[in-house]
């Protein structure tokens, strides 16, 4: 620095670190000028407000992907209020979940306002077509009826304005939970959304729910305290009680099935599988809990993969190679009291076991399920 003229050199990035370090006061300056002497600090200052001020203004995209050889005829779906867009890691999710669908062709999302914009091919895939990719249809079952109950249970149909996504979803089922009387719904694609209210006969009538529907404010428990959540659904119509049914028809509509089936399944011909067949209770409905014993089970060399289904009662099946593994075997995994699984090659967590029991069933044959 001493020995130069003027600093010129390719890696000088104009930080201006040596105007201020230099001991000597005045002996490099920028242009020659004292009053340049804040010119980096003061640059990205108003770089940093520049920035923060467009994007109160405009609004860039948070992924924007194209996937395969692009159409000739491309046109653009949009839609905006899908609270679940709200970040790069629930953007990749749904591009994922789009790109094997054939005529889509690419996305942009915005988390900022919860839009997305979908490329497609008309000549392949319609645009009603389009927006039922983008929901998911979903039930759940609130709290569970009690055995041997015979309660009637009516079947509610209705519209509902503004409801689409997953937390569209949660908010109605807390909304419906505080009730005590509707055990559980479910949501199917259509303009609107259409839900299916399951409510116990005698004890909540169709205009409460409608009204319920109606809310605009809804009062949830948080460990900071009660919070206020707004409410963008809102019923369209009174709906239509479409039935009444039993209890037990109930529980067969409201069950959730699950299948998972390991790699090692595939090796197999159908006639080298058994199907370890008993009844099951309390967490069938619930898939996360579902996927933890599949996992703990995927551990025991012999096993091929778990599924459930509904024979008047809620069934557990384990597929499994009768020449490798016992019943004895598998029932011991299932009765453990905690349930151990893989989080990396090497590495093991364990919870504690949901479906504490020593089940007793038997062996069946039954038609193979193909993994998806």
């Amino acid at each position: 620095m001493s020995a130069t003229e003027t600093v010129s050199h390719i890696d000088c990035s104009l930080c201006s670190d040596c105007v201020h370090s230099c001991p000597l006061k005045q002996v490099i300056t920028i242009k020659r000028k004292k009053s340049l002497k804040h010119l980096a600090p003061v640059t990205v200052v108003v770089l940093i407000a520049v920035s923060l001020a467009m994007a109160s203004f405009f609004e860039f995209t948070t992924v924007s992907l194209r996937w395969g050889k692009q159409p000739a005829q491309v046109q653009v779906y949009s839609r905006t209020g899908i609270k679940t867009i709200k970040c790069y890691g629930s953007s990749m999710s749904l591009a994922g979940s789009l790109e094997g669908i054939p005529g889509i062709y690419g996305v942009d999302t915005y988390a900022k306002s919860h839009s997305v914009k979908i490329y497609y091919d008309p000549t392949i895939i319609s645009e009603q077509e389009v927006q039922s990719a983008l929901f998911t249809p979903a039930k759940t079952e609130l709290y569970k009826l009690s055995a041997g109950s015979s309660e009637q249970i009516g079947v509610l149909e209705i519209g509902i304005n503004g409801f689409f996504d997953a937390i569209d979803f949660n908010n109605l089922g807390s909304l419906l939970n505080k009730t005590g009387c509707i055990p559980g719904f479910e949501t199917s694609f259509g303009e609107p959304v259409k839900a299916t209210i399951y409510f116990e006969k005698n004890k909540i009538t169709q205009e409460k729910i409608i009204e319920l529907i109606k809310q605009k404010i809804m009062i949830v428990e948080t460990l900071r305290g009660n919070e206020e959540v707004e409410l963008d659904f809102s019923p369209e119509g009174p709906g239509i009680i479409k039935e009444y049914i039993s209890s037990a028809e109930y529980n067969r509509r409201i069950f959730k099935g699950f299948e998972d089936f390991f790699s090692r399944y595939e090796e197999y011909k159908p006639e080298e599988i058994a199907v370890y067949v008993f009844d099951m209770t309390g967490a069938i409905n619930d898939t996360d809990k579902l996927e933890l014993l599949s996992a703990h089970l995927s551990i025991e060399d012999g096993i091929l993969g778990v599924a459930t289904r509904f024979e008047g009662v809620a069934q557990c099946c384990i597929y499994f190679d009768p020449v490798k593994i016992k019943v004895k075997q598998i029932q011991a995994a299932i009765s453990k009291p905690n349930l151990t699984y893989y989080i990396t090659d090497t590495e093991t967590e364990s919870v504690k076991n949901p479906f504490q029991n020593s089940p007793s069933g038997e062996v069946q044959k039954m038609p193979v399920f193909t993994r998806k």
